[in-house]
């Protein structure tokens, strides 16, 4: 066996960039659970990691960060795209009330 097959098998390579790490999290775990890993690897990334199959299941702290680094930088865009649709729609009721 191979060692990227141990590495699967011993849950230590990263599900996202596949690099082998002493130091992961595991998706199911409790720290996984606790920052609710699978659902943001399904919702931003579009990575669904299933509880009964043979791939991995565990995430590198630098994929976490930057997964982080990611959901932070998609809620400035949404809260970015608020903002100018509700200054849109001031500058047009305000121009409706003149008219």
């Amino acid at each position: 066996m191979g060692s990227l097959d141990m590495a699967v098998l011993t849950g230590f390579i990263c599900r996202i960039c596949s690099k082998m790490n002493k130091v992961v999290t595991h998706v199911y775990g409790e720290e996984g659970k606790k920052i609710n890993l699978a659902n943001q690897l399904q919702n931003y990334l579009g990575v669904d990691i299933f509880f009964n199959n043979d791939l991995p299941k565990t995430v590198c702290n630098s994929c976490i960060v930057k997964l982080k680094m990611h959901y932070e930088w998609m809620e400035i865009i949404k809260n970015a795209q608020t903002r100018i649709k509700n200054k849109r729609l001031k500058t047009r009721m305000e121009r409706d009330r003149r008219s």
